[in-house]
């Protein structure tokens, strides 16, 4: 058995605990009523904040999850065992129920539990601090077993945490509330969210007892502290609003990293990006900057909220934060960014990705950022980062799936991507498609005379050739071995042919270098083919112009051929 001290060390590490640090973001995720109640049980008081309350009950009481008996009622025993066994690991004194009518006989039936004339609860050894119930049951659902809970004066003030695989939906949510239940979560449930929701609830029913008992002490004396209960009531007030802008802020940021995962572009981003911080720092102009195509400059991708005075360009060495690798604030009269003028406030947030930075978020002001709105804008970045390098690395898999990685040009799959798309174009607009099939002469007799690695330095040689001789619209792919296609949008059978006869002519003249050694005597064969007149889908037109490129080789090679 551990000591209560090792207990206490073991909770204070655990995943768990670290996830629930956050009381705010605990309590705004706890029911509406349940939540209501204890704010309003606070304002009557008027004694602290209700955070304080919270934190200064708890601390007084010294409750550890050891001391705090938790009922887990479910039906099934594979759910049953890991609640009990999460529970257990976190050092609470969990017992079980397999059925809503054998719970109800543990809680209703031992009438000892009856709260005393002054609010308190009598303590029972028996009866649970918290119940956690399973909707779905067959005897009696859960529904029914948590408004029979609430209707018994013994047990109506113990906290109920609602679960369900099946059954959470909008009204059943609201159906389980409005019965009393606390809160709502849903299968599976992971460890951490389990054991904060579990405690935030245990701190709100502490809180409200202790509020109740505050609340027969301080009725004797309300005329004479009016005064300063209603300076804690604003206080209270303020708090709550603070609270309400924590709520907002997270519902942005949960927007905000639900669009970029769905962006496949920086143009995207960009507005995403723009839009949300906007909000988040309302009347603070800022910009997003990116690493350009030389990877030794930033630059601008967008501004928002009116002029900046940070430089459109910047490279790393002006900025204190992308020097440090972290977030670097200002304020005015302070050490400033060179890409800032020395005015104002300033907050710079390195993007950064797996230790490599991809960005930076830039921030200007009047007055000095607080450290909320540094950590906020810390929580901004990480999201564009992870953004941002999903992008990347999203192109570069796309890349790789279109390019052929000897020659860089794109693969057949890209080509009959593009036609689809061009061939309705140009249906729409009555124009025609050229298609010139391309392939090396004697490619094995070169092979076998220089070796493998010389063909591939004539393959690589032949893309550049078709990349610099092509149109701009022009979409070169590698066929297969020694074979090139080449695809012109818009391009008529004569305009087809003389393009592939410059290509030609720009192969004949080409030097091969491979090995300190010129390798010439290189010519191809091709064959031209046009949509419509040669076919209307793909694989008729590569017919036509494959038919066209075998009639070039019995020919004799080095030459043009129309398709028939």
């Amino acid at each position: 058995m551990k000591s209560r001290k090792e207990a206490e060390c073991s909770l204070q590490s655990s995943p768990a605990l670290r996830a629930s640090q956050s009381c705010l973001t605990v309590l705004g995720g706890l029911a509406g009523p349940f939540r209501r109640r204890f704010l309003s049980c606070c304002a009557t008081v008027g004694r602290t904040p209700a955070i304080y309350v919270i934190f200064t009950w708890v601390g007084r009481s010294e409750m550890t999850a050891a001391a705090i008996r938790v009922l887990v009622v479910d039906d099934n025993a594979s759910g049953r065992y890991v609640t009990v066994h999460t529970l257990q690991r976190a050092g609470y004194v969990v017992s079980e129920s397999s059925s809503g009518a054998e719970a109800l006989r543990l809680l209703i039936a031992p009438r000892a539990g009856a709260p005393h004339a002054d609010g308190a609860d009598q303590m029972n050894p028996e009866r649970p601090d918290l119940i956690v119930l399973d909707v779905n049951m067959p005897d009696m659902d859960g529904f029914e077993v948590c408004r029979r809970i609430k209707a018994d004066t013994a047990s109506e003030q113990i906290p109920i945490l609602m679960t369900s695989a099946s059954y959470l939906t909008a009204e059943n949510t609201a159906h389980g509330l409005n019965l009393g239940a606390d809160a709502y979560l849903a299968h599976p449930i992971e460890p951490p969210v389990l054991i904060a929701t579990l405690r935030a609830l245990l701190r709100v029913r502490a809180a409200e007892a202790e509020v109740r008992h505050l609340n027969l002490t301080l009725e004797q004396r309300v005329k004479e502290r009016t005064r300063d209960l209603q300076r804690l009531s604003e206080e209270l007030q303020a708090q709550v609003r603070e609270l309400e802008e924590r709520n907002t802020e997270a519902k942005v940021l949960s927007e905000l990293s639900e669009l970029l995962q769905t962006c496949f572009s920086f143009s995207e981003i960009e507005q995403v990006v723009s839009q949300h911080v906007a909000l988040l720092f309302p009347g603070v102009p800022g910009k997003l900057y990116s690493y350009g195509a030389s990877k030794d400059t930033l630059e601008e991708l967008v501004a928002w909220n009116g002029e900046s005075t940070s430089t459109f360009l910047l490279r790393p060495e002006e900025c204190w934060g992308l020097r440090r690798g972290r977030l670097f604030a200002s304020a005015e009269g302070e050490l400033k960014c060179y890409h800032h003028q020395p005015t104002g406030s300033t907050l710079c947030v390195p993007i950064l990705a797996q230790g490599d930075t991809v960005g930076l978020l830039s921030l200007e002001g009047r007055a000095a950022f607080p450290q909320p709105q540094q950590h906020l804008a810390q929580t901004v970045a990480e999201i564009v980062a992870i953004a941002m390098v999903n992008l990347r690395l999203r192109e570069t898999l796309r890349q790789q799936s279109i390019r052929d990685p000897l020659t860089g040009l794109f693969n057949r799959r890209y080509l009959e991507e593009t036609f689809e798309r061009a061939s309705r174009r140009a249906e729409q607009n009555g124009e025609a498609i050229g298609l010139i099939m391309l392939d090396i002469d004697d490619f094995k007799t070169f092979n076998d005379r220089h070796g493998r690695e010389a063909g591939d330095a004539l393959l690589k040689a032949l893309g550049e050739v078709l990349q610099e001789n092509g149109r701009a619209e022009a979409v070169a792919c590698r066929y297969e071995g020694g074979e090139f296609t080449l695809l012109l949008p818009g391009a008529t059978q004569q305009q087809t042919v003389d393009q592939a006869e410059r290509i030609r002519e720009g192969v004949v003249t080409l030097q091969v270098m491979h090995q300190e050694r010129v390798l010439e005597g290189v010519s191809i064969s091709l064959g031209v083919a046009t949509f419509p007149n040669h076919g209307r889908a793909l694989p008729a037109l590569v017919r036509a112009a494959d038919q066209a490129l075998y009639r070039a080789k019995r020919e004799g090679r080095n030459c043009v051929v129309n398709a028939e």
